[in-house]
């Protein structure tokens, strides 16, 4: 029997009527494979063929049917390059887009990490102890003989103390200065001097772009700001005084074991700078300090000693300080994680995993030396907290990117692969008149939508590659912190997915599309496919299964889970990560649902855009463009929903990103109520820190040309060395809460910031005077402003006083308690500088009194108010201060309480100098987003217009020969592009705007912060330009093609 011939699959003419055609496999069979598709000759072939050689020609009949497939294809990608070509940059955009971020995700720690370093040093740990200096020998000891893994090797010692007197301008400088040094000298400053091991802690990982060196003896490296004091710089020589009993303690006091008591002596050093650094020391010390000096720890007692008086020493004493081994005496110790293994503790988002990770390293090193003798702090760890609510806010951001760069690849994909049945629908047509089965079909179109991914997925993975080397290299010399430059196994794996997903996901649509039509509506020549009015006809037994239905259905109970169990446990738990993933996701939800509601209004806008726009066209032109709006509206809502959820999206991005910005800053603002003041921290000899030598610094301030106004704040009353515990309470005694009690200056808010939505007074009786000098009158003298939350908590009101319950400590060491009566004076919402709010999460709030009343309610332990202990300096500075002035400011006020531990500057301008590095990186990354979301609406917007124009060449074609010239042709599509994008982008800002303001408004609630509220009006404009441009380049190219055509092939064209 010969199979030369191949079978057509026609019915012969009058033959059965249970006649099959063969089908496309049986075709191909043939074609390919030379094998009978009749049934009664299947026995031949099992005879003539073994199983093995069965299983081989279905195999080969498989990857021929497939290459069959992809070379169809080819040729129809060949033919439609500019479809093709969309399709591929969409893929390839998401591949890129989700592999990178999700690496930068991945390694967003190491930013807030850098952040921690720059402002509070690079070491993991500070161990010191209270009783006695560090033996760094005898730890080493301990550490070599208990740490097998030699993890905790990584220690340095450190000395560091505010006693020395650095010295410049002097007449003559020797090795042995003798005299008054103020007087010999010029200029004078005071700093911090820290001994250093420079070699060791640039090997253990601190100061790792330290480019200095080991320091020789009688070198100094000091700060820019003390280099400006003195007027000196590299190469100068300056003279620096040490009182060697404050400053070396016990290594000093042992030298003169032998002696009643230490001789008082301060020893003078002369020393060549250097090196002047800046602040934070490239990471040896934090940010903050502005005056320092370093020093070589090994070199620096020799020197000290060969610079001491000749009679300072007996011979024996001599010996003995020659031989001080100053790693024996060490102040405190720096220390760091293993730094090949450093960046696995602390680059994870998660901050409880770091918590644990880095606490259980100290306390495996604090048990392994010796607990019950250190204390440590984690000055990094503690720094990262600050940012822990930032980072899980930055990664829901990134995944809201990537979930909407998803959807819209999704519905770019699908227009074009709707576009593609659409025009090809006659060719589909014929191709199943040939015997083309269902799943034949599915099968090509699926090919078509993963011929896609065949190029871009790896494309896109190579220059995401080259993309993260370059951001590694790029974050590793603003950060000075090495970042791995290879992609992120999850993200290649969530692109691949992604990648793969998304054209298997955007065919679904397109393929039943495909299947839909009838033949004969698809073999249909005559007629066009443009349908203004369309009716459909559906059977009821086919309504059993609907899809928007049960997708609906698992949206809701979705929604009901998340609201009823997932927001209960996420508040009960304090699992902020979860909090935050509902209310993001219900702020998208929220997003797509006003986009979908939005075409209900799209027509209405385009009828108005077309009357405003173009009122100065003719009638004729304007009718026919809303006539075509009304035809392509099925197709043009693809574009139209796309371009409201990309706008929408950008504004929202833009909006949160700027609440975050503004949160953090408003955040210390309020916090500390200004941008400069001196404050006071910790304990000296058991009692309150304070600042000293008020007079000096009132007369400072009155003095200075360049601030305004100044005011004080107390200690806080419960920090008194006799008070145990202070509570307010109702006359019933059954509300108690914890307060913390501060006296201020009468004019206080005047000096802090003046922002009306920070001092909110919910009510007050104030008789008509400034809140805070109210409670200087008599009847301010037993009130105190409370927080409007214990207005109805604790049922207070004006005429009713309360009591202030307060366990004090007697002269005879007994405890007692303290009541005193006190009248609510105003009841405030919020105040700059203090904890009030009307909200009972916030339970511990705090309570202002007037000096003269904080004396009274201290219980005998402030004798008057000259005498009370100050926390807080504040500031007022000229609004147009400049830095230096700033700095003269605070270089004339550090000079009076220079001696004093534990007493510095606040400075708004160093929290912020960080944030701008951060705040330029991510604004790279937004602006990126912004590019890629405008791209892909216009892909879209070019997939739309050209089946628009393409679809309707016989109407084209009519409206030519009957006169409408070619300008008036180029002018409908234009006007309809640009009606449909304008129409889309004015949505789309309506959206983005909506759910904007719902952010702010939901921030504003948690923080208790006055968030503005400012739409991105230069973005704006930008996505509003290009949309104008990107309407003109979508509807010029196709519509000039068939232009340049006759009007009979145009008629002709399919």
């Amino acid at each position: 029997m010969s199979y030369q011939k191949l079978d057509t699959g026609e019915r012969p003419l009058g033959g059965p009527r249970n006649y099959q055609s063969p089908s496309f496999w049986s075709i191909f069979s043939q074609r390919y494979l030379k094998l009978p598709t009749d049934p009664d000759e299947s026995s031949d072939v099992s005879q003539q063929f073994s199983l093995r050689d069965l299983a081989w020609i279905k195999i080969r009949a498989l990857f021929t049917l497939a290459y069959e497939f992809w070379k169809y294809n080819w040729r129809q990608l060949k033919k439609s390059k500019v479809n093709y070509t969309l399709g591929f940059f969409a893929c390839f955009i998401v591949v890129v887009v989700v592999s990178l971020l999700l690496t930068v995700l991945a390694n967003t720690p190491v930013v807030f990490l850098s952040l921690a370093e720059r402002i509070v040093s690079e070491a993991d740990f500070e161990v010191w102890s209270d009783n006695a200096n560090l033996n760094l020998t005898l730890i080493e000891q301990l550490v070599q003989h208990s740490d097998s893994q030699g993890k905790f090797g990584f220690i340095s010692p450190r000395y560091w103390e505010r006693t020395p007197f650095g010295y410049a301008g002097c007449n003559s400088l020797g090795n042995n200065v003798t005299g008054s040094l103020p007087a010999q000298c010029a200029l004078a400053s005071t700093a911090s001097l820290a001994l250093i091991d420079s070699a060791r802690e640039k090997a253990i990982g601190v100061g790792r772009a330290w480019p200095f060196g080991s320091m020789k003896p009688n070198e100094i490296i000091i700060s820019s700001q003390l280099a400006k004091d003195l007027q000196t710089g590299i190469g100068q020589t300056l003279a620096v005084r040490i009182d060697p009993a404050a400053y070396l303690g016990q290594a000093w006091t042992m030298i003169f074991s032998r002696r009643n008591s230490v001789p008082g002596v301060g020893i003078e050093l002369v020393v060549t700078v250097k090196g002047v650094v800046s602040a934070g020391a490239y990471g040896r010390i934090p940010s903050r300090i502005a005056r320092f000096a370093f020093m070589e720890y090994g070199s620096f007692f020799p020197q000290l000693v060969a610079a001491a008086p000749a009679t300072l020493f007996t011979p024996d004493e001599l010996e003995s300080a020659r031989a001080v081994n100053l790693y024996e005496y060490a102040s405190y110790l720096v220390m760091e994680l293993p730094p090949s293994e450093r960046m696995k503790y602390y680059i994870t988002s998660d901050f409880d995993a770091i918590q644990n990770d880095v606490t259980r390293f100290g306390s495996d090193f604090s048990y392994l030396v010796g607990f019950n003798n250190l204390k440590m702090t984690l000055p990094i760890l503690d720094n990262i907290r600050a940012f822990n609510v930032v980072s899980m806010f930055l990664g829901l951001i990134i995944n809201i990117i990537i979930f909407i760069l998803l959807f819209i690849c999704v519905v770019l994909i699908y227009s074009l692969l709707i576009t593609n049945v659409e025009t090809r629908t006659f060719e589909m047509g014929m191709l199943r008149m040939l015997g083309m089965k269902r799943t034949e079909l599915i099968t090509l179109m699926l090919n078509q939508a993963l011929s896609y991914v065949l190029f871009s997925f790896p494309l896109g993975l190579l220059v995401s590659q080259l993309l993260c080397v370059w951001l590694a290299s790029t974050m590793g010399s603003l950060l000075s912190i090495q970042v791995a430059p290879w992609l992120n196994g999850g993200a290649i794996g969530m692109a691949a997915l992604m990648g793969l997903g998304m054209p298997l996901l955007a065919s679904i649509l397109p393929i039943r599309a495909a299947l839909g039509s009838t033949l004969a509506e698809a073999i249909d020549t005559r007629n066009s496919r443009t349908k203004a009015v369309s009716i459909s006809v559906n059977r009821s037994e086919d309504e059993t299964f609907s899809l928007p239905q049960v997708l609906i259905g698992l949206f809701m109970i979705s929604f009901g889970f998340s609201i009823y169990y997932l927001l209960p446990y996420s508040l009960l738990s304090m699992n902020l990560s979860i909090l935050l993933y509902i209310f993001v996701s219900l702020l998208v939800g929220m997003l797509m649902g006003l986009a979908v509601l939005s075409q209900n209004v799209q027509g209405y806008v385009e009828q108005v855009l077309v009357a405003v726009l173009f009122f100065w066209d003719r009638p004729s032109v304007r009718g026919i463009v809303l006539k075509n709006l009304v035809a392509h509206r099925p197709r043009n809502r693809k574009t139209s929903l796309l371009y409201a959820i990309s706008l929408g999206f950008i504004v929202f991005i833009s909006v949160s990103y700027s609440i975050e910005v503004a949160s953090f800053k408003l955040n210390m603002q309020q916090d500390n109520g200004c941008f400069l003041k001196i404050r006071a921290v910790g304990l000296v000899n058991g009692y309150p820190n304070s600042i000293s030598s008020i007079e000096q610094i009132e007369q400072y301030a009155a003095a200075s040309s360049h601030i305004v106004n100044f005011g004080w704040v107390s200690t806080p009353l419960l920090n008194l060395h006799n008070f145990n515990s202070l509570q307010a309470t109702n006359l019933g005694h059954v509300k108690r809460y914890n307060w913390r009690v501060f006296g201020v200056s009468p004019h206080l808010f005047d000096v802090m910031i003046h922002d009306p939505e920070f001092l909110s007074v919910a009510s007050a009786q104030t008789d008509g005077l400034p809140l805070l000098e109210s409670l200087y009158t008599v009847k301010g003298s037993s009130s105190m402003i409370v927080g409007s939350l214990f207005e109805k908590a604790m049922g207070l009101r004006f005429d009713e006083p309360f009591l202030l319950d307060a366990n004090v400590q007697t002269a005879t060491g007994q405890s007692s308690k303290v009541y005193r009566p006190l009248l609510p004076l105003a009841f405030l919402n919020g105040a700059p500088g203090f904890q009030f709010s009307p909200f009972p999460a916030i339970r511990s709030q705090d309570g202002l009194v007037s000096l003269a009343s904080y004396v009274r309610l201290a219980n005998g332990s402030v004798p008057s108010v000259e005498r009370i202990p100050m926390s807080a300096f504040i500031i007022q500075l000229k609004d147009d201060a400049s830095d230096d002035d700033v700095d003269q400011v605070k270089q004339g006020l550090e000079a009076i309480f220079s001696g004093q531990t534990g007493v510095s500057f606040w400075d708004y301008r160093d929290q912020t100098d960080s944030l701008d590095t951060a705040t330029s990186i991510l604004g790279y990354f937004f602006d990126f987003t912004t590019i890629v979301a405008m791209l892909v609406s216009f892909f879209s917007l070019n997939s739309s217009m050209y089946s628009n124009i393409f679809e309707q060449t016989k109407e084209i074609s009519v409206l030519r020969s009957l006169g409408l010239t070619k300008f008036a042709m180029y002018r409908i599509y234009i006007y309809e592009a640009l009606v449909l994008v304008l129409g889309s982008s004015f949505l789309g800002i309506c959206i983005g705007t909506c759910v904007s303001y719902s952010m702010v408004l939901q921030q504003a609630l948690f923080t208790q912060l006055p968030l503005p509220f400012v739409l991105p009006y230069q973005l704006m404009a930008v996505v509003a330009a290009c949309s104008l441009v990107f309407s003109v380049l979508a509807s010029w190219g196709p519509i000039s093609f068939l232009l340049r055509m006759s009007i009979v092939d145009i008629m002709r064209y399919l």
